[in-house]
């Protein structure tokens, strides 16, 4: 999507609509994969990958689970991940200037290293190391995981996770992603009086 729209909706919407279509046909082929992890690993999880419109029931009569073992494993292989790379007891990651910078002196170090703290601190006080967790029983499952965050009222990041099948990425020539589309069921209420629509 070269052009910035600026009165032309009509214009706006197509090109939105042939992105979306496009995104659509390129995830069709993991579909099938990802509902059989669904059923057979943990059918909690996936319903937007469901045949029936209303995707906020589960039917426990249609799990297909044929031995335990796996749904069991999920936690475990999250909370693995979760400690091993992402650990909010350690410093898991610094901030640091690129390459092409040069030298740098030592306020600036000391500049980075304050940031790298706060940074860490922020985030502990939001829900992203929650919102991790539940990312990595998403790649457990599917062998993928989206996220995103957003600042809320009270300035911490606020991430939210997206169930598989609700959303759709597209990547750039580099190989980054630069596409976002996402399916959600929202009421009236929800745009009304500005509750978050489930995810």
């Amino acid at each position: 999507m070269g052009k910035f729209f600026k009165t032309d909706t009509a214009a706006l919407r197509d090109a939105l609509n042939r992105q979306k279509t496009a995104l659509e046909e390129s995830r069709k082929v993991v579909e099938p994969l990802w509902r059989e992890c669904r059923d057979f690993i943990e059918p909690t999880m996936g319903r937007g990958l469901s045949d029936s419109p209303d995707i906020s029931r589960f039917d426990a009569k249609a799990v297909k689970i044929l031995h335990s073992e796996c749904r069991i494993l999920v936690p475990r292989m999250a909370s693995g991940l979760q400690t091993g790379m992402t650990n909010p007891a350690q410093s898991w990651f610094r901030l640091t200037p690129d390459e092409a910078s040069g030298k740098i002196g030592s306020a600036t170090r000391e500049w980075l290293s304050q940031a790298t703290e706060q940074t860490q601190a922020w985030m502990r006080r939001s829900n992203v190391y929650l919102s991790l967790v539940m990312m990595y029983k998403h790649l457990a499952v599917f062998g993928t995981a989206c996220g995103v965050v957003s600042e809320v009222g009270d300035g911490l990041p606020h991430m939210q996770v997206f169930d598989a099948g609700n959303y759709w990425i597209g990547e750039g020539e580099d190989g980054r992603v630069n596409c976002l589309c996402r399916n959600f069921l929202a009421g009236f209420h929800h745009w009304i009086f500005g509750m978050r629509p489930p995810v």
